[in-house]
């Protein structure tokens, strides 16, 4: 190979280079035509591992050639000659995303970041359609054309890094990437699914409307703590002009567990789409051409085009969706999760069906009594925006109070309760503010800056009207008046600083709290914040009960309800502290449970538990046996997406569930009575 050739390609010039690899513009030996040449430096891999590692690399390399889609880049040709391995690809003509960003101060508008969203969607939704995960989505790997198309180019490039002698910082190749890198790469890199993909592209969202890289810190170790365990700060406050809609899909989409973020790439689009205006949807992305683009030997060049087209007759692992996107009607893959039944007329419609590869709907012996019946959804906070991502709610004497994950506002609303249908009477009364009372000017310095959450794990009521608030991220306890205004915090001292998933007041004005650090639930005094006792903590006689506590319930007697969405059980403590039960098992089926994460009681000892991996409310008599599932995964009233808490009014025989993917609370009547 000489200096001006590698294998058969004529190279006309270096276009740049990363941390293992150099792209050069080339000549097509064949068609004379530019292309893009891109060879892998292997100078940093041992060498007994050159064959695994160019074997790993051809493998990879033709997996990806057979990804033919317009939005994806077209890789041509395959070459592994001893120890050179490169492929070439199409030549594109634009600039990538991260200098098409560079050149417009820094960041971008939300109809552009929509553009490149949708695209680069299409892109990762055909890929994960064919079992290929990209790994690498970061702004240096999307594309912006001269026409405004968008293409995503280095996909399933192995990862060199596996195969390093040892220093990998002195080669520099995760600095490049590891701020877009998923939690569960950093973790365990063999087992990452497609939704390692949304995170990165989360995080390019948020760089590029914002400026800033959400986790960015000093150093390597630093920022690899900030992506595992640091939540982002919200857009929204990192720029008051975003939308709040708009920085609770790309929080969501970055979520720290897989399992939280969207089910794909689609629906994280469709949800930044709904926070933007319909002017904004058809933005055209303009690139700053700074250079002319060279010709080939025949002296007229133009990139390669290709054409692309789902069949229903093609075969994919996934389940082929229909809809329609700005007026084209597009496909794309849902994995095993959803299936088609007919073209949306709109992107807003709900489109899908429970599969019976995903959620089977659930059924038992007694169904025909339903307990539940919807009236209603709220769905509104202050100057009418959406709710986003209700993930806790409070109720008592009429109020309630909803704390929302995303946005970390908790709003307080009120309703009537003599009317049938209370959900055309709820107001909302306030939002909560982060500042203290006015009659409250002895306040020391707040150490959670008068209240704010990072992240809202349990709410209550006092029969003051008093607001106690914890957080899953901090060890406080935070108390807002009857107005909203902070009070005061205290903190829970037998949790070091960890956070609580859970809290509740019973009549007798105790407070209980979820304490995960202990696997237990502390008992407190809250006037004063003094700590009482534990109930359920490990002990000799006892061993391990409790693993990973979560929302709590108070009956009328007083007994304690808590949902441990470790063991996936429900576990009853008496007044005198003692456990008086437990039910409940991990599974889908009559009976089971699967990610419990709140529970509830009635007046008639009926315990309510928020189901939220099956999405279903699951139904209990006062000795643990079954009564009914209710509800199935899906958009429609009585269906949900990830329920993450509820509330019973027993006076007015209301139910509350925050359905928290859906991004609302549904309101249902109870029926008065056992379910005999």
């Amino acid at each position: 190979m000489s200096d001006a050739k590698i294998g058969r390609y004529e190279i006309l010039g270096e276009l740049g280079r990363g941390g293992m690899g150099v792209v050069y513009r080339a000549i097509h030996p064949d068609s004379g035509r530019l292309v893009a040449l891109k060879r892998l430096l292997t100078d940093q891999i041992a060498g007994e591992r050159q064959q695994e590692f160019q074997s790993r690399f051809k493998n990879e390399a033709y997996t990806v050639q057979k990804l033919q889609h317009p939005n994806i880049v077209d890789v041509l040709d395959i070459q592994v000659e001893g120890e050179d391995c490169f492929y070439v690809m199409e030549f594109l003509h634009g600039e990538s995303l991260r200098k098409y960003i560079k050149t417009r101060g820094g960041k971008i508008t939300a109809g552009e970041m929509y553009s490149v969203l949708r695209q680069v969607g299409e892109a990762l939704t055909f890929a994960h359609s064919m079992n290929v995960v990209h790994r690498d989505v970061k702004p240096d790997n999307v594309f912006i054309l001269h026409d405004g198309q968008v293409k995503l180019t280095d996909f399933g490039i192995a990862r060199a890094a596996e195969y390093e002698d040892k220093d990998l910082t002195k080669t520099g190749i995760m600095m490049g990437t590891l701020s877009y890198v998923s939690p569960e790469q950093l973790q365990d890199a063999k087992s990452v699914d497609h939704r390692a993909d949304i995170f990165s592209l989360g995080v390019v969202a948020y760089e590029a409307l914002s400026g800033l890289s959400p986790f960015t810190a000093d150093g390597i170790a630093a920022t690899i703590v900030r992506i595992i365990s640091q939540q982002e700060t919200p857009l929204h406050l990192v720029d008051p002009k975003i939308d709040e809609g708009i920085s609770s899909a790309v929080g969501r989409a970055m979520r720290k567990k897989a399992r939280d973020r969207f089910r794909s790439v689609m629906d994280f689009v469709k949800d930044f789409r709904e926070s933007i205006r319909p002017d904004q949807r058809q933005v055209i992305l303009e690139p700053l051409l700074s250079e002319e683009l060279p010709k080939s030997k025949s002296g007229d060049f133009a990139p390669q085009k290709t054409s692309f087209a789902l069949q229903d007759g093609d075969s994919f692992s996934g389940n082929l969706m229909q809809t329609t996107v700005d007026g084209e009607k597009d496909r794309f893959i849902r994995g095993e999760f959803a299936k088609t039944e007919a073209a949306s007329k709109d992107l807003e419609m709900e489109i899908t069906t429970p599969s019976e590869n995903y959620i089977r709907p659930l059924t038992s012996s007694r169904m025909e009594s339903r307990l539940l019946t919807h009236l209603g959804n709220i769905t509104e906070q202050a100057n009418g925006r959406r709710l986003e991502e209700p993930a806790v709610i409070a109720l008592r004497n009429e109020r309630i109070a909803v704390a929302c994950a995303q946005s970390r506002k908790i709003s307080v609303y009120a309703y009537d309760g003599q009317h049938s249908h209370p959900a055309n009477t709820i107001r909302l009364l306030f939002d909560v503010q982060h500042q203290p009372a006015k009659n409250n000017a002895a306040e020391s310095e707040s150490r959670t800056k008068y209240g704010r959450l990072t992240r809202p794990g349990g709410m209550a009521f006092d029969e003051k009207g008093r607001l106690f608030v914890c957080d899953a991220a901090d060890p406080y306890i935070r108390v807002f008046d009857g107005q909203g205004q902070f009070l005061r915090e205290f903190r829970n001292v037998q949790a070091k600083d960890a956070g609580h998933a859970g809290l509740a007041i019973d009549s007798a004005g105790l407070l209980y709290l979820s304490d995960s650090a202990n696997a237990c639930i502390q008992v407190f005094q809250p006037e004063t914040g003094v700590w009482l006792r534990s109930l359920g903590q490990r002990s000799p006689q006892t061993g391990q009960l409790i693993q990973i506590p979560a929302g709590l319930g108070i009956d009328r007697k007083n007994s304690v309800y808590l949902a441990d969405y470790g063991a996936s059980r429900v576990y009853a403590f008496g007044k005198g502290g003692q456990m008086i039960k437990q039910f409940g098992q991990k599974g889908s089926e009559d009976g089971q449970l699967n990610v419990p994460r709140s529970v509830a009681v009635d007046d008639w000892d009926q315990v309510f538990v928020c189901d939220s991996f099956n999405n279903r409310l699951s139904i209990f008599d006062t000795a643990g046996g079954f009564i009914q599932s209710f509800g199935i995964r899906g958009t429609q009233a009585e269906q949900f997406s990830n329920p993450s808490d509820i509330a019973i009014d027993t006076k007015h025989y209301l139910v509350f569930v925050c359905d928290r993917g859906n991004r609302r609370v549904q309101i249902f009547s109870l029926r008065k009575g056992r379910n005999d």
